[in-house]
């Protein structure tokens, strides 16, 4: 649990600072102060679809990716939720369309549903198996941007295409069925550390609507094993600017 604290707190204190570096930051204004810190953040409010999956990946068969390489899922049902989320400027590289902003998320899970193929379709059945936890992770996403780079332009719209790497924390205690394995094993999971996150995005903004798809995925490996969380969410909301 400390550990998890702890990298938040470091999460936080580097996406506050994040505005710091060699290329152009496209906002409006300059202040000083506390709002001159925050100056090109916002909050995205309201509503957020989101799914996840816990996946448990065998790394000597993992050449194919897909169905083969996995050996079991727990998984959850789509939930729809209060979108409330601070996102990072949006830094260009110079004149260009290119840029890059921090993706960052947090959130715990407990699941006790898993993912089987009955006659080749997959379906979700309750085996008496069960994975709780917590995840959270900062990726640096970089993005094609088409159309507006000023959020707060009038008649403002835009549409960005991002894909990132960067850190990621997993915690996942509990056990699950690998139903992909001939034998059925019985598996224990025990993690508790940091790995790799990857994400992706597809960001439509008019003026301060925005409609969003991402997918963020931390994971780490562990005696052979890769294990990973993915969570995919679709925002519908409204941006406030700083």
């Amino acid at each position: 649990m400390m550990r998890f604290l702890n990298l938040l707190l470091m999460i936080m204190v580097f996406c506050l600072y994040s505005k710091v570096s060699l290329s152009e930051t496209v906002t409006e204004n300059v202040t000083e102060g506390f709002a001159g810190i925050l100056q090109g953040y916002r909050i995205d409010l309201g509503l957020s679809v989101k799914d996840a999956q816990f996946n448990v990946r065998d790394n000597a068969n993992s050449n194919g990716a897909g169905d083969l390489a996995i050996l079991g899922t727990m998984t959850d049902d789509a939930q729809a939720t209060l979108l409330l989320s601070l996102g990072s400027p949006y830094t260009y590289f110079n004149d260009s369309e290119f840029g890059y902003y921090f993706e960052f998320g947090a959130s715990s899970y407990n699941m006790d549903t898993q993912l089987v193929s009955v006659n080749g379709i997959k379906t979700e059945e309750k085996l008496g198996t069960s994975v709780s936890g917590k995840y959270l992770y900062l990726t640096p996403v970089l993005f094609f941007n088409f159309g507006d780079k000023y959020l707060k332009l009038n008649k403002h719209h835009s549409l960005k295409l991002g894909l990132g790497a960067g850190i990621g924390y997993l915690e996942a205690h509990g056990d699950i069925i690998f139903t992909n394995s001939p034998l059925q094993e019985h598996h224990v999971v025990d993690i508790d550390t940091l790995g790799l996150s990857i994400a992706m995005l597809i960001d439509y903004r008019y003026n301060q609507w925005l409609l969003r798809l991402s997918l963020a995925a931390p994971g780490t490996e562990k005696n052979n094993l890769s294990y990973e969380m993915t969570d995919a969410a679709l925002n519908i909301g409204y941006t406030f600017m700083f």
